[in-house]
């Protein structure tokens, strides 16, 4: 297979940090070719090449043409148990009848044999993943990326008596971080230590304290719905929604959820999105019971660890 199938003339390099605005137009141009709307900002851009251990100049590639224009966008994080290939991984609308797929996978692989051995894995729509299928990789796990329109104000939230919601304070973190991360618990997945969470959950530019909220009992803090407000876009978002395992078939997820659209509402939003693991029926099962729906299906493909990369 050859290598060299960019157009002649082209560089591959590391990105510059104060090339995060191009690197997100080039993604928001792949989004909106394949979706028809752009799903990213370049906040989201800059809190990712900000997490603990992403080093920009080992772990993130940009194809730059010979006239400047950026062909494609490829990015490598290492978790204990592998090497995630972004999802923003993509190449240019405009570059896309060159057939360049097999060119992005081998530059993406190069990325992820930095830390071989480990499995490597990539999260793509079910077309694209044919290359990767062909390759190896075997699908593990299947993601919606869910939507609800406000045709009105949302339904007000009925939270169970004796529970309340209130805003996380900067001394909860640390019990919300913990809530979250056992909540997210399953076997293929790496624990995220406390400093990971916060640098990439808080630490970033978008993020609005106004919009993290605690379902609590008394003191106890039982669930929580972090969520952000993508400006320009009338859509407000759901990072993450977690329930203590103690206090579950309560009714507090659809609460936080109701809580936090109400809120997005307010602040002139038109609709809600998240992602969700399509494997998870308890959670698909809320958030189509409070009116969301499957905007499309996403793969994540893995790969077993070969030595060497």
């Amino acid at each position: 297979m050859q290598k060299n199938t960019w157009p002649q003339g082209s560089v591959i390099r590391p990105p510059r940090h104060d090339e995060a605005e191009q690197v997100t137009a080039l993604i928001c141009a792949c989004d909106i070719a394949d979706t028809g709307e752009p799903d990213w900002t370049v906040d989201e851009t800059r809190a990712d090449w900000a997490r603990l251990g992403f080093d920009l100049a080992r772990d993130a590639r940009v194809v730059v043409a010979r006239d400047g224009r950026l062909i494609a966008y490829a990015e490598a994080f290492v978790r204990p148990n592998a090497v995630e290939i972004a999802a923003n991984s993509c190449i240019h609308p405009d570059f896309r009848p060159l057939g360049l797929d097999e060119a992005l996978i081998e530059l993406a692989e190069s990325l992820a044999a930095q830390h071989a051995p480990l499995p490597v894995r990539w999260v793509i729509d079910a077309e694209r993943g044919r290359s990767l299928a062909a390759r190896g990789y075997k699908p593990v796990r299947w993601l919606w990326r869910m939507r609800g329109e406000f045709d009105g104000s949302p339904k007000a939230a009925e939270w169970p008596e004796g529970f309340s919601v209130r805003n996380m304070e900067p001394e909860d973190e640390r019990t919300t971080h913990a809530l979250i991360d056992a909540a997210f618990a399953r076997p293929d997945r790496s624990p995220v230590s406390f400093e990971e969470w916060r640098r990439f959950m808080i630490e970033r530019d978008d993020f609005d304290r106004s919009l993290a909220f605690l379902a609590v009992r008394g003191d106890e803090i039982v669930g929580a719905a972090m969520c952000l407000m993508y400006e320009g876009v009338d859509e407000g978002w759901v990072r993450q929604l977690a329930v203590d395992e103690r206090f579950r078939h309560l009714g507090l997820g659809s609460a936080l959820l109701l809580h936090a659209f109400g809120e997005f509402y307010r602040r002139g939003a038109k609709r809600s999105g998240l992602g969700v693991d399509a494997n998870n029926p308890s959670a698909t099962k809320l958030y189509l019971g409070v009116g969301m729906r499957s905007l499309g299906e996403y793969v994540q493909y893995q790969r077993a660890a070969v030595p060497g990369g």
